[in-house]
């Protein structure tokens, strides 16, 4: 059988069989001492994880410890997508009227195997935030490799990619595989989406990579109605073992890279190039305007901290914040916003006059931003997600910047609208699909 692809029956209860060397959180450990939603921080604080028990892990070689990881991500993903062949009780569903994802397949987990699928999910937090934490704030990949944008809980479009793609795992593919970020918010699966993802990163290391996008923050995540992942979470596990499932997810997004260089050419990443900035104590970098040391800014991001939470910067820190919202937020130019830009080819959040722009942006930038931060870095393309687009992929600024949207349901794009990937090899290659 492939691994992660789909297919293998799972056994016990709703089939999810987790390998006997790996334990788990059984129900009502997550929710122990938590009351209220202030006890939250009882039992997972902010910087620390929920222990899972495990059994006598000292007992097993490390390579009986790596089977056991492999099969129970592997029965995870049969237990969500592997349908009832594959031992799984979760069932596909189109919403019905009065749903605000009304026509649009959804996946159910089963209310009496909600408790375990919260389990799986926790263990999975466990696993993946260690396999990122390791991985440099800047990825270097290699081609061929196919570029997702935004999936924003869309786990049926997700599921189109993967019969398309990855039919039998990751592993068995020729390429890497990788995602923009915005796994969460407005679609109606992103519990499920993030369990799927996190799964094929457990299993497919070296092969499956995540960047952060602005919804893998606290701060955006944190909506408690029916589209927010937070509401997601208490609607799936319950008020009290919800937040702290909520919070485990946040600490992986914590540690997810920003940024990826592919074929050390191809800049990608959620919103953008960030605009030019000084180190505050000048100590690197080439001469800038005025004399102030100029850094490199994909060098800069490698200079990210692990884990690193923008919405509670540590003192000193505040100009990686800055950094790292520029690039997960930043949008290429409106036509209405070109002459307005700044001498760097950039335009700061607010400066625009009311009316310009359609939505709020951290920042817009234009052709000569683009072509700067290409210039300083030796890079040809910018990869990017973010923007909601109909086509699915779309080039801008001249064939410079190239938007990936691989959701087409969730962002009133029209009935017609399409999911996106691009395939990196010796070209470029946009491919698109529609789904139900």
């Amino acid at each position: 059988a492939g691994d992660g692809g789909g297919g293998g029956a799972g056994k016990g209860r709703g089939g999810i069989q987790f390998a006997p060397q790996v334990g788990v959180m059984r129900q009502g450990k997550a929710s122990a001492g938590i009351q209220r939603l202030t006890g939250l921080e009882e039992v997972c604080p902010p910087r620390e994880l929920p222990r899972l028990a495990c059994s006598q892990p000292d007992l097993f070689s490390p390579e009986d410890a790596a089977t056991a990881t492999r099969a129970t991500a592997e029965r995870i993903i049969k237990f969500l997508v592997g349908g009832p062949e594959e031992g799984s009780s979760c069932v596909w569903e189109v919403a019905g009227p009065g749903s605000p994802w009304q026509g649009q397949r959804v996946l159910l987990v089963p209310a009496q195997e909600r408790a375990r699928f919260g389990e799986a999910l926790l263990w999975l937090c466990r696993q993946a935030q260690q396999l990122f934490a390791m991985e440099g704030r800047v990825l270097a990949i290699g081609s061929p490799c196919h570029v997702f944008g935004d999936v924003h809980g869309n786990l049926s479009d997700l599921c189109h990619f993967a019969e398309k793609f990855w039919s039998l795992g990751p592993s068995l593919n020729a390429g890497k595989f990788l995602f923009l970020g915005d796994y969460v918010d407005r679609g109606c699966n992103g519990p499920e989406v993030v369990a799927y993802l996190l799964a094929q990163k457990v299993l497919a290391p070296h092969k499956w990579f995540m960047l952060r996008g602005n919804h893998e923050v606290r701060s955006i995540n944190g909506a408690v109605h029916m589209a927010g992942f937070k509401g997601q979470c208490l609607n799936r596990f319950g008020g009290p073992d919800g937040l702290v499932v909520w919070e485990a997810v946040n600490q992986v997004f914590d540690r997810l890279p920003v940024a990826a260089l592919v074929r050390d050419e191809i800049f990608c990443c959620h919103g953008g190039p960030p605009r030019p900035i000084s180190h505050p104590d000048g100590s690197c970098g080439g001469e800038g305007e005025g004399g102030a040391q100029r850094l490199r800014r994909v060098e800069a991001m490698r200079t990210l901290p692990v884990p690193f939470d923008p919405d509670n910067p540590q003192p000193g820190q505040e100009w990686l914040r800055q950094l790292a919202l520029e690039v997960m937020w930043s949008d290429p130019a409106t036509p209405a916003q070109e002459h307005l830009l700044e001498h760097d080819g950039f335009l700061a959040a607010g400066t625009a006059p009311p009316g310009l722009q359609e939505e709020p942006r951290m920042l817009a930038y234009g052709h000569l931003g683009v072509s700067g931060f290409l210039e300083e870095n030796r890079l040809t393309r910018v990869l990017r997600g973010h923007s909601a687009i109909a086509v699915g992929v779309q080039m801008s600024i001249g064939g410079l910047v190239v938007t990936i949207f691989s959701e087409s349901k969730n962002h009133m794009q029209g009935e017609h609208a399409r999911c996106g990937c691009v395939l990196v090899e010796e070209t470029i290659q946009f491919l698109v699909g529609t789904t139900i």
